[in-house]
C-alpha cells in the first residue's frame, strides 16, 4: 500500500460540514478541521463559501483489478486509488434530556444562586446548597428512565443520545478512481515520513538554551494507548544490596514490617523509560530522592511544536505510567490490559512463590497505572463527547501527556534529599484538545471548553478513588475542582480574580508562596483565576485548588498545590511487591475498573442500550445549564455546579 499526498481536492461545503462532524456553520467546520492540523482553504461563489479545498492523504492498493475490478482478488495487477477516510454520515438527534426531565434550567440556576451569597462587585460567591442540584439530577434520572421505558422499544444508544452513522456505499465493483476532483498529486510514500507524523520527544533535561538533551523520539501512533513507564532501578549491585539490607529477614506479610524511610545518600539509581516492558532510554546514575527533569515535547505534522516543551520534576524512586493518548482509547487495549491484570491477580492469589517471585514491577505497577491512564482518558473523551451531543458541540483529544503513578515523599536537609518516605498516587494530566460549537457561537464554545476542563479535573480525583479505594482500604483523592468544592462546603469565599480586580482581592487569598506565585504570574499574563481563600485538607494533604482560564477561549489549567491520593505503596521503592496484602486488592480493583470502562464504552456503540450503565453519563453536566447568568461570578457557578454531589459515573453498574 502506498500513500499519496494530494494538493488539494475540492469538497462541496455541505458535504464538508457533514464530514467534519455535522456542523451547521461553514466557518466553524473549517476552524475545527484546521485546529486539528488539516490545511484548509475556503472557495467562495457569490459571496458565500461554496467549496472547501484541503490537503489530504489517501492510499493506493495493489489488487486484482482486471477484468473483475476487484470482485475476484487473486493476483494483483493494478494500483487502485482508494480513500476510505472520506465518507458521509446520517446524524441522529438524541433525547432532549432537559425537556424530558421537566427541569427549567433558568429556574434551576436561579434557585442555586439564591441558595448562596453572590457578590458581583467583589467577585466572590459562597454558601451554595448542593442538594438543589442533587435533587434536580434525581428528578432528571427518574423522568428519563420512565420516558425510555414508556416510549422506546429496544432502544439503541443512537436513539437515546444521538450521534452519527456512516452512510454505507456498497459497490458491487470497486470504483476506478477517487470520489473527489484532484487538482495535483504531491509526493508518494511507501510509508509516512516522520515529517508527516505527530511526534513525541522525551528527555531527562534541557541545555541552557532550552533544547532537549539527548532526546528519544517516538511517532505518536506507536506510543498512543501503549504502556509507557518511567521508573528507577539500583545503579549498581552495591546499591541493590543496600536496599536489600534495609528489609527485614524472612517473609514479608505486612506493610508495617517495611522501614519507615530509606536514606537517600546511600543509594544511587538509574532512570528507565520503557515501552511495553522494553527499555528505550536510560540516563546517568542519580541519588535516590533527587529530582529528575522529565521533559516532553509534542510536534504536529506541518506545524512543528505548538507548545513549549514541558518539564515535570520527577522524584528519583517514583514509578510512573507516562501518558500518550490521542483521539480515543482503544477497546482492544482495554481488553488486553484487563486480561493481563486478571492473570497477575491469579498469580498473586495462587500462593505459588515461584510464580509470584517472577512478577516484575512492570507486571504490577506498570499495568496498574496503565489501567488508570486508560480509564481516565476513556472517561474524559466519552463524557466530553456526551456533553457535546447535549450542547451541540464537538471535542477531540489532540494529545494527552503527563504521568499517572506513585511518587515518594522526600525529607530534605539544607536543600539536599536526606531520605524518602511513603508517598502516594500523583497525577499530572496536561491536555491539548480541540473544541467547537456546531453553529460557530463563540460563547457556546467557551462554555463547553470550560466544562470539559472541569470534567478533566474532576476525573483526576474520581479515577484514583474508583481505582484504589474501597471500604477496607479507604482514602481520598484531591483535584482542583474538589478542593474548591470542599472550600465552598466549608463556607469559604470562592473568588473570580481578573487582572482588573487582583489588587483588591489577592490580599484575601492565603495560599502557600508557590501557589500565590503561579496565580500572580497567570494574572500578569492576562489570564483569570478561580480559587478559594484558605487551605483545605484531606488525609495526608493540605493545600489549595485553583483554576487558570483564558478569558477569550475558556481553556483552563486546573491545578491543586499537590494532587495526591495517599496510599502505602512504599514497596515500590525497594521492589518488594509480592506477598503484601494490598497488591491483590489493587490488581483486582484495576481489572474491575478496566472491565467497567470496557463495558461502559461498549454501550455507546449503536448496537444496544444498557440503561443503568449509560444514564449517569447522559446526565453529566445537565444541571449546569444556564448558570452563566452572573457576569462576574458566573464562571464560579459553572465550576461548582459541575461537581456532581453523588460523584462521577463509575461504570461499575455495567459489569454483571
Amino acid at each position: 500500500m502506498v500513500g499519496k499526498k494530494a494538493c488539494p481536492p475540492y469538497l462541496a461545503v455541505e458535504a464538508f460540514k457533514n464530514w467534519a462532524g455535522g456542523f451547521s456553520d461553514s466557518n466553524a467546520a473549517m476552524a475545527f478541521a484546521a485546529s486539528g492540523g488539516i490545511p484548509i482553504t475556503a472557495v467562495t461563489s457569490g459571496g458565500k463559501i461554496s467549496k472547501v479545498r484541503l490537503e489530504h492523504v489517501w492510499v493506493e492498493a495493489a489488487i486484482d483489478f482486471i477484468p473483475s475490478r476487484g470482485a475476484k482478488n487473486k493476483d494483483a495487477d493494478s494500483w487502485v486509488e482508494m480513500d476510505p477516510s472520506y465518507k458521509q454520515y446520517d446524524y441522529k438527534k438524541g433525547l432532549d434530556a432537559v425537556a424530558i426531565s421537566g427541569i427549567n434550567p433558568q429556574q434551576l440556576a436561579q434557585s442555586f444562586v439564591a441558595s448562596g451569597t453572590v457578590n458581583d462587585a467583589e467577585g466572590w460567591a459562597t454558601g451554595f446548597d448542593p442538594t438543589i442540584l442533587s435533587n434536580a439530577q434525581t428528578q432528571a434520572r427518574q423522568k428519563l428512565e420512565t420516558y425510555i421505558k414508556d416510549n422506546l422499544t429496544n432502544p439503541t444508544v443512537g436513539d437515546v443520545i444521538g450521534g452519527r452513522k456512516t452512510i454505507i456505499e456498497d459497490y458491487p465493483l470497486l470504483p476506478s478512481g477517487l470520489p473527489n476532483k484532484v487538482l495535483l498529486i504531491g509526493s508518494r510514500y511507501d510509508q509516512l515520513p516522520a515529517a508527516l507524523q505527530q511526534q513525541l520527544r522525551y528527555s531527562f533535561g534541557t541545555d541552557i538554551e532550552g533544547n532537549l538533551l539527548n532526546p528519544i523520539s517516538l511517532p505518536f501512533a506507536k506510543a498512543n494507548n501503549q504502556k509507557l513507564t518511567l521508573s528507577f532501578k539500583p545503579a549498581t549491585a552495591a546499591d541493590e544490596q543496600v536496599l536489600q539490607s534495609l528489609l527485614p529477614q524472612g517473609e514479608i506479610t505486612d506493610r508495617s514490617q517495611l522501614p519507615k524511610s530509606i536514606p537517600s545518600y546511600l543509594v544511587s539509581v538509574i532512570p528507565e523509560l520503557k515501552l511495553n516492558g522494553e527499555t528505550i532510554k536510560t540516563d546517568s546514575p542519580m541519588r535516590l530522592g533527587k529530582e529528575l527533569p522529565w521533559v516532553t515535547a509534542i510536534s504536529f505534522a506541518g506545524r512543528g511544536l505548538t507548545q513549549t516543551p514541558r518539564t515535570y520534576y520527577v522524584i528519583a524512586g517514583s514509578y510512573l505510567a507516562v501518558n500518550a493518548y490521542a483521539g480515543s482509547v482503544s477497546p482492544q487495549m482495554l481488553s488486553d490490559t484487563k486480561a493481563q491484570l486478571e492473570h497477575t491477580k491469579t498469580v498473586l492469589e495462587s500462593a505459588d512463590q515461584t510464580q509470584i517471585a517472577a512478577l516484575s514491577r512492570e507486571d504490577l505497577l506498570g499495568d496498574l497505572f496503565h489501567a488508570g491512564g486508560l480509564g481516565y482518558y476513556a472517561k474524559l473523551t466519552a463524557l466530553s463527547q456526551l456533553m457535546g451531543l447535549q450542547a451541540d458541540a464537538h471535542y477531540t483529544l489532540a494529545a494527552g501527556i503527563g504521568t499517572f503513578g506513585y511518587e515518594p515523599k522526600v525529607s530534605y536537609f539544607f536543600g539536599f534529599p536526606r531520605s524518602i518516605q511513603p508517598g502516594g498516587i500523583a497525577l499530572d494530566i496536561p491536555l491539548i484538545q480541540v473544541t467547537a460549537s456546531n453553529d460557530g457561537d463563540a460563547a457556546k464554545k467557551k462554555q463547553y471548553t470550560l466544562q470539559t476542563g472541569i470534567l478533566s479535573s474532576a476525573l483526576e480525583h474520581a479515577v484514583p478513588e474508583q481505582l484504589f479505594t474501597n471500604a477496607q482500604n479507604p482514602s481520598e483523592a484531591i483535584s482542583a475542582v474538589k478542593a474548591i468544592k470542599k472550600a465552598s462546603a466549608a463556607g469559604q469565599r470562592i473568588y473570580h480574580i481578573t487582572p482588573a480586580n487582583q489588587s483588591a482581592i489577592l490580599g484575601n487569598i492565603h495560599h502557600d508562596s508557590d501557589t500565590m506565585t503561579d496565580i500572580r504570574n497567570a494574572l500578569n499574563a492576562g489570564k483569570e483565576v478561580i480559587t478559594h481563600t484558605d487551605a483545605v485538607s484531606v488525609p495526608g494533604w493540605t493545600g489549595a485548588g485553583y483554576i487558570i482560564t483564558d478569558v477569550d477561549t475558556g481553556a483552563g489549567v486546573l491545578l491543586s498545590s499537590s494532587i495526591f491520593l495517599f496510599l502505602a505503596l512504599f514497596a515500590a521503592e525497594v521492589g518488594v511487591v509480592a506477598g503484601l496484602g494490598l497488591f491483590p486488592f489493587l490488581v483486582a480493583a484495576a481489572a474491575l475498573h478496566v472491565a467497567a470502562i470496557e463495558a461502559w464504552l461498549a454501550t455507546m456503540s449503536d448496537g444496544g442500550f444498557n440503561k443503568p450503565c449509560f444514564l449517569a453519563g447522559l446526565l453529566f453536566g445537565v444541571s449546569a445549564a444556564a448558570l452563566y447568568i452572573q457576569p462576574e461570578v458566573g464562571i464560579i457557578l459553572v465550576v461548582l455546579s459541575n461537581l456532581i454531589p453523588g460523584g462521577l459515573p463509575t461504570g461499575i453498574d455495567c459489569v454483571t
